[in-house]
């Protein structure tokens, strides 16, 4: 068993190890959906009588966004800064549609009660693919989203570090800010870049200038000798069960090359979008060296997709991340990932969050350092570690949730394999299994494994929010 009670973990502060000068911590939380509406346009299941904490089938009630800033101003409260990498708009179903009206108060009542609990912390916001109107249509423009947005943003003074006029949000959706610790955090808008985005299923070159801001702010960081975190919703590479990609290739690959060319000053990345714990790993070019890791953070909401045939998801349950860093050299050195164990609080048993695991007693690993993060994936992909990836994936303690062989190619070919072409590669040469073939709106070729596609259905969605 490796997880604890949150009131154990408190005592003594919010990590384990000696508190040092150079320490530092902050949160990342994603994905909380919150669904305001009376009719529950996000429920994908009605249940006769809805729990006290809300339904596993329906996005977040507020009690539960509650719950969870309440339980990290009592973990930590004195964190560096706070990561918020979108989706925090419902999830519209059964043919309901949204209004900017809804998003912006959404967006609004959301912001607004994180400033409550951290009103001296630094938020680093992005957006999610919900997070528009009508969803995953996010422009490289500007927009009354984007300007109504901004500026509840800047009256809660998050906007107030940004770097001159670089991509500024109300523009563009993206920006930038340099945290007191001389870090340099960037917030980027990769809904440009997701497959159900068909503003840009044109494939034109850089929306918004996304990249040549992002290569500009890293140059400088390098020769300032400082560093940048980056922080986005959807993330690169594909699913992290192997069995489905987020961008389209031409900005997948543009994005993994600036990876490469600058992972000696980049921090992360850091993305949501997954609803799931995982984590990536980006070689060079030959494959041969690590360069960089990705971490994922799980969704506050508990929301359950129902497949084209009616097969709903895995159950999982909401959390949100601690992560400790230096502060002299940007290096994460651990996080511990914490859970609400959503059935028992519906039930009345328990309303704690909890301790799952730490990242570095879960992997036995040094830290989190890329290295380490490798280490740790080198003992999902043969075996040794699957089990605690598993009930990280789906942050349920004693998981019996089975893998074989076929679903661990899946899992640790998505870790592994960042690119599209390699990463379907992986899967054939793992398991050699049968492939389909379909296009994408680009006219790239997707392939897909049956076993993993079926792996997939018997304990997870393809959907991804």
């Amino acid at each position: 068993m490796w997880y604890w009670y949150v009131s154990l973990c408190l005592i003594g502060g919010a990590f384990a190890n000696p508190v040092t000068p150079n320490k530092g911590t902050f949160w990342h939380i994603s994905d909380l959906h919150y669904d305001p509406t009376e009719e529950g346009k996000s429920c994908v299941k009605r249940e006769a009588e809805t729990p006290a904490w809300g339904s596993q089938y329906c996005d977040s009630a507020y009690q539960l966004l509650e719950s969870a800033v309440q339980a990290m101003k009592d973990i930590d409260n004195s964190a560096d800064f706070l990561l918020w990498t979108g989706d925090t708009v419902l999830h519209y179903t059964n043919g309901t549609v949204g209004t900017e009206k809804e998003v912006v108060a959404i967006m609004t009542n959301v912001s607004e009660l994180i400033h409550s609990a951290f009103p001296d912390v630094h938020v680093v916001a992005s957006l999610g693919n919900h997070d528009y109107v009508p969803d995953n249509q996010l422009p490289a423009t500007s927009s009354e989203i984007y300007t109504n947005i901004s500026k509840v943003w800047e009256r809660l003074g998050w906007f107030k570090e940004e770097i001159g006029d670089r991509g500024t949000f109300e523009k563009y959706g993206f920006y930038s800010v340099k945290l007191p610790s001389g870090l340099v955090a960037v917030a980027l808008n990769t809904n440009f870049y997701y497959l159900n985005n068909k503003v840009y299923a044109n494939l034109i070159e850089d929306p918004g200038n996304q990249f040549s801001m992002l290569r500009e702010i890293l140059t400088e960081a390098r020769e300032n000798s400082t560093k940048v975190l980056i922080s986005a919703h959807v993330p690169f590479g594909v699913g992290a069960r192997g069995d489905y990609k987020h961008m389209y290739n031409k900005y997948n690959d543009d994005f993994i090359s600036i990876i490469r060319e600058f992972h000696d000053v980049i921090v992360g990345p850091f993305f949501g979008h997954e609803h799931n714990d995982a984590f990536k790993l980006v070689f060079d070019e030959d494959g041969k060296n690590v360069l960089s890791s990705a971490f994922m953070a799980p969704s506050i909401t508990p929301w359950r997709w129902r497949d084209t045939n009616g097969v709903f998801s895995q159950y999982h349950n909401p959390g949100i991340r601690l992560v400790s860093y230096d502060k002299q050299t940007f290096d994460i050195l651990d996080y511990k990932q914490y859970y609400f164990d959503f059935n028992a609080a519906n039930a009345g048993k328990n309303t704690e969050w909890r301790q799952l695991y730490q990242f570095t007693t879960a992997y036995e690993v040094a830290d989190a350092s890329i290295s380490s993060v490798q280490k740790a994936a080198e003992k999902v992909r043969t075996g040794e570690k699957i089990a605690e990836y598993l009930q990280a994936y789906y942050l349920v303690p004693n998981s019996t949730i089975g893998c074989e062989d076929t679903c661990r190619a899946g899992l640790s070919c998505a870790i592994f394999e960042t690119e599209h072409s390699k990463a379907r590669q992986c899967v054939k040469a793992i398991r050699g299994v049968t492939q389909t073939t379909t296009t994408d709106s680009a006219g790239t070729i997707v392939v897909l494994s049956h076993s993993v596609l079926l792996i997939a259905a018997a304990f997870t969605s393809i959907y991804v929010g």
